[in-house]
Protein backbone atom coordinates (compact mmCIF):
# COMPACT_ATOMS: atom_id res chain seq x y z
CA UNK A 1 0.00 0.00 0.00
CA UNK A 2 1.21 3.13 -0.96
CA UNK A 3 1.44 6.14 1.91
CA UNK A 4 2.56 9.46 2.06
CA UNK A 5 4.67 10.54 4.36
CA UNK A 6 3.83 11.85 7.41
CA UNK A 7 5.03 14.63 10.42
CA UNK A 8 3.91 14.11 13.94
CA UNK A 9 0.25 14.20 15.25
CA UNK A 10 -0.64 12.77 11.57
CA UNK A 11 -3.01 9.34 11.57
CA UNK A 12 -0.83 6.94 10.08
CA UNK A 13 -1.29 3.24 8.14
CA UNK A 14 -0.01 -0.23 9.21
CA UNK A 15 0.03 -3.95 8.46
CA UNK A 16 2.89 -5.02 10.31
CA UNK A 17 4.04 -8.50 9.99
CA UNK A 18 5.42 -10.94 12.79
CA UNK A 19 8.48 -9.30 12.44
CA UNK A 20 7.72 -5.89 12.53
CA UNK A 21 6.61 -3.71 16.01
CA UNK A 22 3.33 -1.61 16.99
CA UNK A 23 3.55 1.04 18.45
CA UNK A 24 0.48 3.74 19.20
CA UNK A 25 0.49 6.37 17.24
CA UNK A 26 0.71 9.86 18.45
CA UNK A 27 -2.21 11.33 16.97
CA UNK A 28 -5.11 8.54 18.16
CA UNK A 29 -2.40 7.31 20.73
CA UNK A 30 -4.03 3.19 19.37
CA UNK A 31 -2.08 0.48 17.97
CA UNK A 32 -5.55 -1.06 16.39
CA UNK A 33 -7.03 1.63 14.52
CA UNK A 34 -3.85 3.37 13.76
CA UNK A 35 -2.61 2.20 9.95
CA UNK A 36 1.38 4.00 9.83
CA UNK A 37 3.93 2.45 7.56
CA UNK A 38 5.39 -0.58 9.10
CA UNK A 39 8.83 -0.49 11.00
CA UNK A 40 11.68 -2.52 12.46
CA UNK A 41 12.68 -2.77 15.83
CA UNK A 42 14.76 1.03 15.98
CA UNK A 43 12.09 3.17 14.32
CA UNK A 44 13.57 2.61 10.42
CA UNK A 45 10.65 2.23 8.02
CA UNK A 46 10.72 -1.35 7.05
CA UNK A 47 11.96 -2.22 3.58
CA UNK A 48 8.98 -2.12 1.14
CA UNK A 49 6.90 1.01 2.85
CA UNK A 50 6.55 3.56 0.12
CA UNK A 51 5.50 7.21 -0.27
CA UNK A 52 3.51 9.34 -2.69
CA UNK A 53 6.82 9.15 -4.92
CA UNK A 54 6.67 5.67 -4.89
CA UNK A 55 10.08 6.19 -3.03
CA UNK A 56 10.95 2.64 -0.88
CA UNK A 57 13.33 3.74 2.22
CA UNK A 58 14.98 0.54 1.71
CA UNK A 59 15.54 1.05 -1.52
CA UNK A 60 18.00 3.89 -1.32
CA UNK A 61 21.99 3.58 -1.08
CA UNK A 62 22.34 0.76 0.99
CA UNK A 63 25.84 1.88 1.26
CA UNK A 64 25.28 4.47 4.16
CA UNK A 65 22.79 4.87 6.46
CA UNK A 66 19.90 6.51 5.53
CA UNK A 67 17.18 8.41 8.01
CA UNK A 68 14.12 7.50 7.06
CA UNK A 69 11.78 9.50 4.80
CA UNK A 70 9.48 10.55 7.30
CA UNK A 71 11.72 11.58 9.94
CA UNK A 72 13.05 14.66 7.11
CA UNK A 73 9.57 16.11 6.67
CA UNK A 74 8.72 19.04 8.88
CA UNK A 75 6.58 19.06 11.67
CA UNK A 76 2.93 19.51 11.58
CA UNK A 77 3.01 22.48 13.01
CA UNK A 78 5.21 23.95 10.11
CA UNK A 79 3.08 22.97 7.30
CA UNK A 80 3.03 25.42 4.14
CA UNK A 81 -0.46 27.33 3.24
CA UNK A 82 0.79 25.74 -0.72
CA UNK A 83 -0.91 22.90 -0.84
CA UNK A 84 0.55 20.67 -3.78
CA UNK A 85 -1.93 19.32 -5.87
CA UNK A 86 -2.23 15.36 -5.11
CA UNK A 87 -5.19 14.25 -6.51
CA UNK A 88 -5.90 15.25 -9.77
CA UNK A 89 -7.18 12.74 -12.47
CA UNK A 90 -4.78 12.79 -14.51
CA UNK A 91 -2.47 11.31 -11.75
CA UNK A 92 -0.68 7.80 -12.77
CA UNK A 93 -1.89 4.11 -11.42
CA UNK A 94 0.79 3.64 -9.25
CA UNK A 95 -0.19 6.96 -7.11
CA UNK A 96 -3.44 6.64 -7.24
CA UNK A 97 -3.54 4.66 -3.90
CA UNK A 98 -2.39 7.42 -2.16
CA UNK A 99 -5.19 9.45 -2.84
CA UNK A 100 -7.72 7.09 -0.88
CA UNK A 101 -5.07 5.63 1.63
CA UNK A 102 -6.39 6.69 4.75
CA UNK A 103 -8.77 4.15 4.50
CA UNK A 104 -9.80 1.31 2.15
CA UNK A 105 -8.52 1.72 -1.38
CA UNK A 106 -12.09 -0.38 -2.66
CA UNK A 107 -14.33 1.85 -0.85
CA UNK A 108 -13.62 5.49 -0.95
CA UNK A 109 -15.89 6.49 1.19
CA UNK A 110 -13.76 5.46 3.90
CA UNK A 111 -11.52 7.98 3.59
CA UNK A 112 -11.01 10.38 6.43
CA UNK A 113 -10.94 14.42 4.64
CA UNK A 114 -9.44 15.72 7.57
CA UNK A 115 -6.39 13.57 7.74
CA UNK A 116 -6.20 13.77 3.72
CA UNK A 117 -5.91 17.62 3.92
CA UNK A 118 -3.11 17.30 6.48
CA UNK A 119 -1.47 14.77 4.21
CA UNK A 120 -1.29 17.32 1.21
CA UNK A 121 0.47 19.96 3.35
CA UNK A 122 3.09 18.02 3.91
CA UNK A 123 6.02 18.65 1.65
CA UNK A 124 8.90 16.35 0.09
CA UNK A 125 12.29 17.39 1.19
CA UNK A 126 14.59 18.58 -1.70
CA UNK A 127 17.99 17.75 -2.20
CA UNK A 128 20.14 20.26 -4.54
CA UNK A 129 23.43 18.71 -6.10
CA UNK A 130 25.87 20.33 -7.97
CA UNK A 131 29.51 19.80 -9.51
CA UNK A 132 31.77 22.53 -8.88
CA UNK A 133 35.20 23.11 -10.57
CA UNK A 134 36.78 26.52 -11.22
CA UNK A 135 33.34 28.43 -10.73
CA UNK A 136 34.64 31.53 -8.72
CA UNK A 137 32.63 33.81 -11.13
CA UNK A 138 29.29 32.11 -11.04
CA UNK A 139 29.37 29.85 -7.93
CA UNK A 140 27.52 32.20 -4.99
CA UNK A 141 24.75 33.68 -7.62
CA UNK A 142 24.02 29.39 -8.42
CA UNK A 143 23.62 29.04 -4.42
CA UNK A 144 21.96 32.08 -3.59
CA UNK A 145 19.37 31.25 -6.30
CA UNK A 146 19.07 28.00 -4.67
CA UNK A 147 18.51 29.31 -0.86
CA UNK A 148 15.77 31.68 -1.93
CA UNK A 149 13.61 29.09 -3.48
CA UNK A 150 9.83 29.92 -2.65
CA UNK A 151 9.38 25.90 -2.17
CA UNK A 152 8.58 25.53 1.68
CA UNK A 153 9.57 21.90 2.44
CA UNK A 154 13.07 20.86 3.66
CA UNK A 155 16.15 20.99 2.01
CA UNK A 156 19.76 20.78 1.39
CA UNK A 157 22.38 21.93 -0.89
CA UNK A 158 25.13 19.67 -1.68
CA UNK A 159 28.51 20.78 -3.17
CA UNK A 160 30.79 18.21 -5.01
CA UNK A 161 33.86 20.15 -4.56
CA UNK A 162 36.41 19.44 -7.25
CA UNK A 163 40.37 20.30 -7.48
CA UNK A 164 39.57 24.37 -8.24
CA UNK A 165 42.51 27.06 -8.28
CA UNK A 166 40.82 29.67 -8.40
CA UNK A 167 39.35 30.10 -4.83
CA UNK A 168 35.69 28.63 -5.68
CA UNK A 169 36.59 26.19 -2.55
CA UNK A 170 37.36 28.89 -0.31
CA UNK A 171 34.16 30.75 -1.65
CA UNK A 172 32.13 27.36 -0.36
CA UNK A 173 33.41 26.98 2.76
CA UNK A 174 32.22 30.51 3.39
CA UNK A 175 28.84 29.93 2.48
CA UNK A 176 28.75 26.74 4.46
CA UNK A 177 30.07 28.35 7.12
CA UNK A 178 26.59 31.06 6.83
CA UNK A 179 24.34 28.71 6.31
CA UNK A 180 24.02 25.14 7.73
CA UNK A 181 21.74 23.78 4.61
CA UNK A 182 24.92 24.24 2.43
CA UNK A 183 27.48 21.45 2.90
CA UNK A 184 30.58 20.34 0.29
CA UNK A 185 31.89 16.97 0.00
CA UNK A 186 35.20 16.03 -2.22
CA UNK A 187 34.78 15.28 -6.15
CA UNK A 188 37.60 12.77 -5.86
CA UNK A 189 37.30 11.71 -9.74
CA UNK A 190 37.10 15.87 -10.61
CA UNK A 191 34.50 15.32 -13.61
CA UNK A 192 30.75 16.45 -13.84
CA UNK A 193 29.34 12.98 -13.59
CA UNK A 194 31.79 12.03 -10.65
CA UNK A 195 30.33 15.04 -8.86
CA UNK A 196 27.28 14.48 -9.51
CA UNK A 197 27.25 11.24 -8.52
CA UNK A 198 28.96 11.93 -5.24
CA UNK A 199 26.79 14.54 -4.22
CA UNK A 200 23.40 12.10 -4.66
CA UNK A 201 24.80 9.39 -2.77
CA UNK A 202 25.34 12.13 0.10
CA UNK A 203 22.01 14.00 -0.04
CA UNK A 204 19.12 13.18 2.29
CA UNK A 205 16.06 13.79 0.80
CA UNK A 206 13.62 11.99 -1.56
CA UNK A 207 13.62 14.66 -4.16
CA UNK A 208 17.00 15.35 -5.95
CA UNK A 209 17.46 18.55 -8.10
CA UNK A 210 20.59 19.42 -10.57
CA UNK A 211 21.79 22.38 -10.92
CA UNK A 212 24.70 23.76 -12.55
CA UNK A 213 27.52 26.30 -11.90
CA UNK A 214 26.44 28.34 -14.69
CA UNK A 215 22.49 27.97 -13.91
CA UNK A 216 20.29 30.88 -11.75
CA UNK A 217 17.12 29.05 -10.61
CA UNK A 218 13.84 31.37 -10.22
CA UNK A 219 12.13 31.42 -7.01
CA UNK A 220 9.50 29.26 -8.04
CA UNK A 221 11.59 26.36 -9.93
CA UNK A 222 11.66 23.71 -7.18
CA UNK A 223 7.89 24.31 -6.33
CA UNK A 224 6.59 23.77 -10.37
CA UNK A 225 9.02 20.94 -10.91
CA UNK A 226 7.84 19.01 -7.40
CA UNK A 227 4.84 19.56 -8.25
CA UNK A 228 4.84 18.07 -11.99
CA UNK A 229 6.88 15.66 -10.57
CA UNK A 230 3.92 14.42 -8.53
CA UNK A 231 0.99 14.98 -11.13
CA UNK A 232 2.57 13.49 -14.38
CA UNK A 233 3.89 10.80 -12.37
CA UNK A 234 7.72 11.51 -14.53
CA UNK A 235 10.80 10.28 -13.04
CA UNK A 236 12.71 13.48 -14.52
CA UNK A 237 11.15 16.74 -15.00
CA UNK A 238 12.91 19.21 -16.65
CA UNK A 239 12.58 22.78 -18.62
CA UNK A 240 13.81 25.28 -20.46
CA UNK A 241 17.76 26.40 -20.64
CA UNK A 242 17.38 30.45 -21.09
CA UNK A 243 20.87 31.36 -22.09
CA UNK A 244 21.78 35.35 -20.78
CA UNK A 245 24.74 37.29 -21.55
CA UNK A 246 26.42 40.39 -20.18
CA UNK A 247 28.98 41.20 -22.51
CA UNK A 248 28.36 41.60 -26.40
CA UNK A 249 30.31 38.37 -26.93
CA UNK A 250 28.25 36.51 -24.15
CA UNK A 251 24.81 37.67 -26.04
CA UNK A 252 25.87 36.61 -28.91
CA UNK A 253 26.48 33.31 -27.46
CA UNK A 254 22.82 33.21 -25.41
CA UNK A 255 21.27 34.41 -29.00
CA UNK A 256 23.09 31.28 -30.67
CA UNK A 257 21.19 29.12 -27.71
CA UNK A 258 18.10 30.12 -28.28
CA UNK A 259 18.17 30.14 -32.17
CA UNK A 260 17.19 27.62 -34.31
CA UNK A 261 20.06 28.32 -36.57
CA UNK A 262 22.43 28.14 -33.19
CA UNK A 263 21.77 24.70 -31.58
CA UNK A 264 19.08 23.20 -33.69
CA UNK A 265 15.62 24.53 -31.67
CA UNK A 266 15.31 21.43 -29.23
CA UNK A 267 12.37 22.20 -26.64
CA UNK A 268 15.02 23.04 -23.69
CA UNK A 269 16.53 25.56 -25.60
CA UNK A 270 13.22 27.81 -27.64
CA UNK A 271 10.18 26.06 -25.50
CA UNK A 272 7.49 24.04 -27.04
CA UNK A 273 4.42 22.07 -25.33
CA UNK A 274 4.51 20.22 -22.19
CA UNK A 275 4.78 16.17 -22.48
CA UNK A 276 7.27 13.19 -22.80
CA UNK A 277 10.94 14.39 -24.07
CA UNK A 278 14.03 12.68 -25.06
CA UNK A 279 15.82 14.35 -22.41
CA UNK A 280 15.56 17.48 -20.17
CA UNK A 281 17.95 20.23 -19.04
CA UNK A 282 19.77 19.73 -15.50
CA UNK A 283 16.39 17.54 -14.39
CA UNK A 284 14.07 17.40 -11.03
CA UNK A 285 14.21 13.50 -10.17
CA UNK A 286 12.55 10.96 -7.87
CA UNK A 287 15.58 9.86 -6.28
CA UNK A 288 14.88 6.39 -5.73
CA UNK A 289 14.99 6.42 -9.70
CA UNK A 290 17.89 7.61 -10.29
CA UNK A 291 19.64 4.35 -7.95
CA UNK A 292 17.53 1.76 -9.68
CA UNK A 293 19.10 3.03 -13.26
CA UNK A 294 22.42 3.19 -11.52
CA UNK A 295 22.99 6.89 -11.14
CA UNK A 296 25.06 8.86 -14.06
CA UNK A 297 27.84 7.00 -16.41
CA UNK A 298 31.16 8.28 -14.86
CA UNK A 299 32.84 7.08 -18.45
CA UNK A 300 30.91 9.86 -19.87
CA UNK A 301 32.52 13.30 -19.34
CA UNK A 302 29.93 15.26 -21.94
CA UNK A 303 26.10 14.21 -22.84
CA UNK A 304 25.67 12.21 -19.14
CA UNK A 305 22.50 13.61 -19.27
CA UNK A 306 21.25 12.71 -22.14
CA UNK A 307 23.02 9.32 -21.63
CA UNK A 308 21.14 8.84 -17.93
CA UNK A 309 17.90 9.79 -19.45
CA UNK A 310 17.85 7.44 -22.20
CA UNK A 311 18.65 4.45 -19.52
CA UNK A 312 15.34 6.11 -17.74
CA UNK A 313 13.18 5.60 -20.37
CA UNK A 314 14.30 2.06 -21.70
CA UNK A 315 13.51 1.12 -18.03
CA UNK A 316 9.92 2.36 -18.51
CA UNK A 317 9.82 5.28 -17.10
CA UNK A 318 9.32 8.61 -18.38
CA UNK A 319 11.32 12.03 -19.23
CA UNK A 320 9.16 15.38 -18.44
CA UNK A 321 9.40 18.58 -20.18
CA UNK A 322 7.71 21.53 -18.92
CA UNK A 323 7.88 25.02 -20.00
CA UNK A 324 7.21 26.44 -16.96
CA UNK A 325 10.54 25.72 -15.90
CA UNK A 326 13.39 28.40 -16.87
CA UNK A 327 16.52 28.04 -16.12
CA UNK A 328 19.06 31.10 -16.20
CA UNK A 329 22.10 29.75 -17.74
CA UNK A 330 25.54 31.62 -18.10
CA UNK A 331 27.71 31.22 -21.21
CA UNK A 332 31.28 30.99 -21.27
CA UNK A 333 32.98 34.34 -21.42
CA UNK A 334 35.50 33.62 -24.05
CA UNK A 335 35.82 32.39 -27.25
CA UNK A 336 38.99 30.09 -26.16
CA UNK A 337 36.52 28.25 -23.83
CA UNK A 338 33.33 28.49 -26.12
CA UNK A 339 35.55 26.43 -28.50
CA UNK A 340 36.25 23.91 -26.46
CA UNK A 341 33.55 23.66 -24.83
CA UNK A 342 32.07 22.69 -28.16
CA UNK A 343 34.34 20.71 -29.49
CA UNK A 344 34.52 18.23 -26.01
CA UNK A 345 30.78 18.17 -26.68
CA UNK A 346 31.02 17.18 -30.39
CA UNK A 347 33.43 14.59 -30.42
CA UNK A 348 31.26 12.68 -26.68
CA UNK A 349 28.07 13.36 -28.64
CA UNK A 350 29.84 11.64 -31.36
CA UNK A 351 30.90 9.09 -29.67
CA UNK A 352 27.22 8.47 -27.58
CA UNK A 353 26.04 8.44 -31.82
CA UNK A 354 28.24 5.45 -32.65
CA UNK A 355 27.85 3.65 -29.14
CA UNK A 356 23.51 4.09 -29.17
CA UNK A 357 22.91 4.20 -33.09
CA UNK A 358 19.44 4.98 -33.84
CA UNK A 359 18.70 6.12 -30.79
CA UNK A 360 19.83 9.16 -31.42
CA UNK A 361 17.88 12.18 -33.18
CA UNK A 362 18.83 12.83 -36.69
CA UNK A 363 19.55 16.29 -35.63
CA UNK A 364 22.48 15.31 -34.03
CA UNK A 365 24.42 14.85 -37.46
CA UNK A 366 23.43 17.89 -39.24
CA UNK A 367 26.58 20.00 -37.69
CA UNK A 368 28.74 17.48 -39.01
CA UNK A 369 26.94 16.67 -42.07
CA UNK A 370 27.17 20.56 -42.94
CA UNK A 371 30.91 20.97 -41.92
CA UNK A 372 31.56 18.05 -44.28
CA UNK A 373 29.30 20.17 -47.01
CA UNK A 374 31.43 23.38 -46.78
CA UNK A 375 35.02 21.67 -46.54
CA UNK A 376 34.37 19.53 -49.37
CA UNK A 377 32.82 22.08 -51.73
CA UNK A 378 35.99 24.20 -50.92
CA UNK A 379 37.94 21.71 -51.85
CA UNK A 380 36.19 20.94 -55.34
CA UNK A 381 36.35 25.03 -55.76
CA UNK A 382 40.18 24.90 -55.45
CA UNK A 383 40.92 22.34 -57.49
CA UNK A 384 39.16 22.97 -59.87
CA UNK A 385 39.95 26.62 -59.92
CA UNK A 386 43.39 25.25 -60.29
CA UNK A 387 43.23 22.40 -62.86
CA UNK A 388 40.99 24.81 -64.79
CA UNK A 389 37.90 22.45 -64.78
CA UNK A 390 35.53 25.37 -64.71
CA UNK A 391 32.80 23.01 -63.58
CA UNK A 392 34.62 21.87 -60.38
CA UNK A 393 34.31 25.77 -59.44
CA UNK A 394 30.20 25.57 -58.34
CA UNK A 395 31.68 23.22 -55.03
CA UNK A 396 32.59 27.17 -53.69
CA UNK A 397 28.53 27.72 -54.24
CA UNK A 398 28.72 25.55 -50.82
CA UNK A 399 31.08 27.33 -48.07
CA UNK A 400 29.28 30.72 -50.11
CA UNK A 401 25.96 29.67 -48.90
CA UNK A 402 26.85 28.94 -45.72
CA UNK A 403 28.67 32.67 -45.11
CA UNK A 404 25.28 34.00 -46.45
CA UNK A 405 23.32 31.98 -44.15
CA UNK A 406 26.18 33.18 -41.18
CA UNK A 407 25.71 37.34 -41.81
CA UNK A 408 20.94 36.83 -42.61
CA UNK A 409 21.79 35.24 -38.82
CA UNK A 410 24.33 38.18 -37.70
CA UNK A 411 21.82 40.75 -38.83
CA UNK A 412 19.09 39.40 -36.77
CA UNK A 413 20.97 39.14 -34.01
CA UNK A 414 22.27 42.87 -34.20
CA UNK A 415 18.61 43.94 -32.61
CA UNK A 416 20.44 42.89 -29.57
CA UNK A 417 23.64 45.22 -30.00
CA UNK A 418 25.82 45.71 -33.08
CA UNK A 419 28.60 44.49 -31.45
CA UNK A 420 26.49 41.55 -30.50
CA UNK A 421 25.65 41.23 -34.27
CA UNK A 422 29.15 41.52 -34.76
CA UNK A 423 30.33 38.65 -31.92
CA UNK A 424 27.65 36.61 -33.72
CA UNK A 425 29.66 36.68 -37.16
CA UNK A 426 31.98 34.65 -34.95
CA UNK A 427 30.49 32.59 -32.33
CA UNK A 428 28.08 31.13 -34.92
CA UNK A 429 30.64 29.31 -37.48
CA UNK A 430 32.96 28.78 -34.30
CA UNK A 431 29.99 26.40 -32.52
CA UNK A 432 28.85 24.61 -35.83
CA UNK A 433 32.82 23.85 -36.70
CA UNK A 434 33.17 23.08 -33.43
CA UNK A 435 30.65 20.79 -33.06
CA UNK A 436 30.77 19.13 -35.88
CA UNK A 437 34.60 18.52 -36.48
CA UNK A 438 34.43 17.21 -32.60
CA UNK A 439 31.59 14.87 -33.80
CA UNK A 440 33.26 13.78 -36.90
CA UNK A 441 36.57 12.72 -34.40
CA UNK A 442 34.31 11.08 -31.70
CA UNK A 443 32.44 9.27 -34.18
CA UNK A 444 35.28 7.80 -35.86
CA UNK A 445 36.94 7.39 -32.95
CA UNK A 446 39.86 9.82 -34.02
CA UNK A 447 40.43 10.91 -30.23
CA UNK A 448 43.67 9.17 -28.68
CA UNK A 449 42.28 9.98 -25.21
CA UNK A 450 38.62 10.66 -24.81
CA UNK A 451 38.29 11.46 -21.49
CA UNK A 452 40.30 14.56 -21.67
CA UNK A 453 37.79 16.24 -23.54
CA UNK A 454 35.75 17.57 -20.89
CA UNK A 455 34.84 21.17 -22.21
CA UNK A 456 36.06 23.25 -19.39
Amino acid sequence: MISPPTGPGDRHGDRAGPSLRRSPCQGCASTDACRRPPTRPGGRPAVGSRDPLGLDPGHLDRRRPHRGIAAQLPPLGARSQRRVPLAEPQVPKRFRAFQTSAGSLDDPSDVDEDHMAGRADTLHGVSYVMPVLNEVEHIEAAVESLIGQDYAGPCEVVLALGPSVDGTNEVVSQMARDDPRIRSIPNELGSTPGGLNAAIRASSYPIVVRVDAHSVLPPAYTRIAVETLLRTGADNVGGIMKAEGTTPFEKAVAHAYGAREGLGGTPHHVGGEEGPAETAYLGVFQRHRLVEVGLFDEGIRRGQDWELNRRMRANGGTVWFTPELEVVYRPRSSLRRLVRQFVSTGIWRGELARRFGAENSLRYFVPPLAVLGVLGGAILGIIGFGAGLGWLLIGFAVPALYVLFVVVASTIATREGIRTGLWYLVVLPCIHVGWGMGFILGFLKLTRNIAVHTGR
